[in-house]
């Protein structure tokens, strides 16, 4: 589990710090604070020296894929808070307890650990060229980009990553356009995955995850829950085309009915995908963006309480953002209103309210659960 993260030079935030992180960590905020570029720091930091998780996730995020090698050179700038001075560069820095590494626990014993993540990225001299250009003209040059297309073969950097934890490792990637997957053999550091709403829509991860289920005998249980949030399911299946090709997984309702999940609504799909995914990869770092989207106030109940669930069963670290106040009440009412999900002097939440003056600079708030609980039920203050 992390313990704490410092991120330094990474999007928007030059030097930023938080501690005393919980097993679910709620960071709330107006739009442009920083709740995003924090859940991705985390699966940043998660992926290592794993290239194609970090190209994928971040580098086209949000599953944009960038037109040109211009495009996918101003999405790589955007990753760097200070693109002055080239080579550009950040560093992510997190101390953990033993829950991401287990591996390295000797006798029982529990301590912590520093683990440092720097990516360094080298622009081409062509693309190099074209942003300084960019910056005298204020204007990008098209003759320019044609040029460099034709003499560079859309080469436009080279990443270097190096990573220092138990010990010291360094991979090196030349970056070209189009760049979808590249070879590249490490693992994640730790488990992770990061979650929006675009990403509920593909086929392969709804199969991913119903193999799971059914494989480890889980898929009955899970039904039932979905089932409390969405009772229109009767069950869930899937069935192959008789040519060995996917198909999509199937939900069978109450009135006989078989349709593809992806019929279904945004609230069901992203259910099925960020309880399939605390299942599917447990012992893992879960950053899921706009937690609140799609649910209406009745299911976010539900869904806290599931996310506490499985939280504890599968030893997952759960990092959520929000923007919206009625998901923050619904969310402390759920899990501090009485004494069923969480004890008295236990508290394995934390809220980061995150705000930005006049001035753009960030302050954090930082709450256990149970304090924000009292601080906007006995007290009736603002949590945003």
């Amino acid at each position: 589990m992390y313990k704490s993260i410092k991120i330094e030079g990474f999007r928007q935030f030059d030097n930023f710090e938080i501690d005393d992180l919980g097993a679910i960590n709620l960071f709330l905020g107006q739009n442009n604070t920083g709740k995003s570029s924090i859940l991705e720091a985390f699966y940043t930091h998660a992926s290592g020296l794993n290239f194609n998780n970090f190209n994928k996730k971040i580098i086209c995020k949000k599953s944009y894929i960038p037109n040109n090698p211009l495009d996918a050179a101003n999405q790589i700038r955007t990753l760097f808070y200070s693109t002055e001075a080239e080579p550009y560069r950040f560093v992510i820095s997190t101390k953990t307890d033993e829950s991401v590494c287990a591996d390295k626990i000797k006798n029982n014993v529990v301590y912590e650990a520093s683990h440092k993540l720097e990516v360094v990225f080298e622009p081409s001299a062509g693309m190099s060229s074209i942003f300084n250009n960019s910056k005298e003209n204020g204007y990008f040059d098209a003759s320019l980009l044609e040029e460099y297309q034709n003499a560079a073969n859309n080469y436009i950097g080279s990443f270097e990553i190096n990573e220092k934890s138990y010990a010291f490792n360094s991979v090196k990637i030349d970056y070209k356009h189009p760049n979808f997957s590249i070879d590249n053999k490490y693992p994640q550091s730790y488990s992770a995955i990061l979650q929006d709403i675009p990403d509920n829509r593909y086929p392969n991860s709804d199969i991913t995850v119903f193999y799971y289920l059914k494989r480890y005998n889980i898929l009955e249980d899970f039904i039932a829950e979905m089932k409390e949030a969405f009772p229109v399911i009767k069950n869930i299946d899937y069935i192959p085309y008789p040519e060995g090709n996917k198909a999509p997984v199937l939900i069978i309702t109450n009135d006989g009915k078989t349709l593809p999940l992806h019929a279904f609504g945004d609230g069901l799909i992203r259910w099925y995908h960020i309880f399939g995914n605390l299942i599917t990869f447990r012992n893992g770092i879960h950053s899921i963006e706009k937690i609140d989207s799609t649910f209406d106030p009745k299911s976010q109940k539900l869904l806290t309480s599931l996310l506490l669930k499985y939280s504890k069963k599968y030893n997952n670290q759960i990092m959520l953002s929000s923007h919206n106040l009625e998901f923050v009440n619904s969310f402390l009412f759920a899990l501090y209103k009485n004494k069923k999900f969480i004890k008295e002097g236990e508290d394995p939440v934390r809220i980061f309210t995150l705000t930005r003056d006049k001035n753009n600079k960030l302050k954090v708030r930082k709450d256990t659960g149970r304090e924000a609980f009292e601080r906007r039920f006995k007290y009736k203050r603002e949590i945003i």
